[in-house]
């Protein structure tokens, strides 16, 4: 598999992991949609450790973090994939059905990319992870998309 190709959900809520992955696998078809469902096995995921030994040679195309997970928060494993040298310039969008603003502040200075609330409408919750999926998968360039 190209490493390029795999998105990572980190969403410790079953529900919303099963409809988010779903609305993203078919706005981007040809990358994996890997869920995770806490932090550690985000950072597993990450580094290619456990399960994951050997699966990818590169990070994933973007990473979607639920800002409230056990184990490690979303803003800890924000802060642990910056701090490391390969996972550093990975894309992260953070997400929560509750914002505050100093949570959000928190997020960009850890360094998000973005930061995407969790409708519970389902309509709205489409559209938010479709336009999501879109942006990071086909709009957005990365030093692997080029060809030079």
């Amino acid at each position: 598999m190209d490493a390029a190709s795999w998105i990572l959900l980190a969403e410790n809520d079953p529900d919303d992991a099963f409809l988010i992955k779903r609305i993203l696998e078919q706005t981007c078809p040809g990358f994996e949609v890997v869920t995770v469902d806490n932090g550690f096995a985000a950072l597993e995921s990450l580094r290619g450790e456990g399960e994951w030994t050997g699966k990818w040679d590169r990070p994933p195309t973007v990473v979607i973090l639920d800002h409230a997970m056990p184990g490690q928060t979303g803003l800890e494993v924000l802060r642990t994939i910056r701090a490391d040298a390969e996972l550093s310039a990975t894309p992260v969008v953070m997400c929560s059905g509750v914002m505050g603003r100093l949570q959000v502040q928190e997020a960009y200075r850890l360094g998000a990319n973005a930061y995407v609330e969790k409708p519970c409408d389902f309509n709205r919750l489409s559209r938010v992870f479709h336009q999501l999926g879109e942006f990071w998968t086909e709009s957005n360039v990365t030093p692997e998309r080029c060809a030079i």
